[in-house]
């Protein structure tokens, strides 16, 4: 919402920027990676960067790539607290009925 000098009101819609069609896919994987190690990563912070980037852009995920997701950080999660009194719960994350892949990704 922007209101002017003169008092006048607009609302500016939340503008998202494109994203790559290939970056997508390839931090699936890092984090799809991560998820599948028995024990800790050897980078937690790495690990930490690449949930928390996909968390970000969960408005380009499908229904399929939530679902997929949700499992690896659930995984990740499950996996940093091993052993801990310390839970963490992850936001569940679900396809944004907006997104238009043909608009939205390069």
């Amino acid at each position: 919402m922007v209101v002017s000098n003169d008092g006048g009101l607009d609302l500016l819609p939340r503008l998202r920027p494109t994203l790559s069609k290939k970056e997508l896919p390839a931090k699936f994987e890092e984090l799809r990676q991560f998820a599948l190690m028995p024990s800790s990563p050897p980078d937690h912070d790495r690990e930490f960067d690449i949930t928390g980037w996909v968390e970000r852009h969960a408005y380009y995920l499908d229904e399929a790539q939530c679902g997929s997701v949700n499992e690896w950080i659930a995984a990740c999660r499950e996996r940093a607290t091993r052993g801990s009194a310390v839970q963490i719960s992850p936001r569940i994350l679900k396809r944004d009925p907006s997104f238009d892949p043909d608009r939205d990704l390069t």
